[in-house]
């Protein structure tokens, strides 16, 4: 997909998880995130996006810290989960459903994560 022009992606994305079958109340939830991050490139002058500018404006909302934390507020989810949509449609032009990697997981990792 390659789009980095901002409102374009958000409105393509808009229109996948649409297609994908989310309610039009996690679409507006996203949507208010989105919009929160459209006026954090406009005032910082950022013309295109990408996961980077995502996780500075992420930096910028919540601090470092609780984007290290190993349990994140919900809220920071929620903001982490709007960008990589983002991202990931950007990169593969879909993006995953939010329960995707714990109804597929990988029984290697399984083990690996449990030795861990």
């Amino acid at each position: 997909m390659e789009t980095s022009n901002v409102t374009e992606l958000v409105q393509q994305v808009k229109l996948e998880m649409t297609a994908l079958g989310y309610s039009s109340k996690s679409i507006n939830k996203h949507a208010a995130d989105w919009k929160r991050l459209i006026k954090y490139m406009e005032s910082n002058g950022i013309d295109s996006y990408s996961m980077e500018t995502g996780l500075h404006f992420l930096e910028m909302l919540f601090g470092k810290e609780a984007l290290k934390s190993n349990a994140p507020p919900h809220l920071v989810v929620n903001y982490l989960r709007s960008m990589n949509m983002l991202s990931e449609y950007q990169r593969h032009g879909t993006i995953r459903p939010m329960g995707y990697f714990n109804k597929y997981r990988c029984l290697c990792f399984v083990k690996q994560k449990s030795l861990v």
